[in-house]
């Protein structure tokens, strides 16, 4: 049987894993977006940025999950409330999509920094959160940036 710290910190992975795949999925859909050379670029990134924390956090949910458990990664729609993948991406210019990138990613940020506090996580998952959390910090500085973005 597992204590409730084990299943809270289960939950929390899946609400990690959840979070970031619906970021994955809007980065995909921004992919289809004609954004330009530069910023398709940085798109691109981040989407695959997103496929490989996504790899990571269900190495780390499995290693943590007890074959009796019943708790499953979570896949719900409740995901990423923060993301409008409804917007109207052709009526927003480069800056304005990059600020509302940099409102999703700094969100994000506040939702790992949040999940360190509560809760007191495996080493091997508090390596796998603080990498991914580094490099969100990384992506949000980067999109502060806009004359750093890389054209493809």
């Amino acid at each position: 049987m597992m204590t409730n710290q084990h299943e809270n910190i289960i939950k929390i992975v899946s609400e990690i894993f959840t979070k970031t795949k619906r970021l994955k999925e809007y980065y995909n859909y921004l992919l289809n977006e004609d954004l330009g050379p530069r910023l398709g670029c940085f798109i691109k990134e981040q989407y695959h940025q997103k496929s490989r924390f996504l790899i990571e956090l269900e190495r780390e949910w499995y290693q943590l999950q007890s074959i009796n458990s019943m708790i499953k990664l979570n896949d719900t729609q409740d995901g990423l409330t923060w993301i409008t993948a409804n917007s109207d991406l052709e009526s927003l210019k480069e800056n304005q999509l990059l600020k509302q990138l940099l409102i999703i990613e700094n969100k994000t940020i506040s939702c790992y920094k949040q999940i360190k506090r509560a809760y007191e996580l495996p080493n091997d998952l508090m390596r796998v959160i603080d990498s991914q959390l580094d490099e969100i910090k990384y992506t949000s500085d980067t999109i502060n940036k806009l004359e750093d973005l890389p054209v493809c």
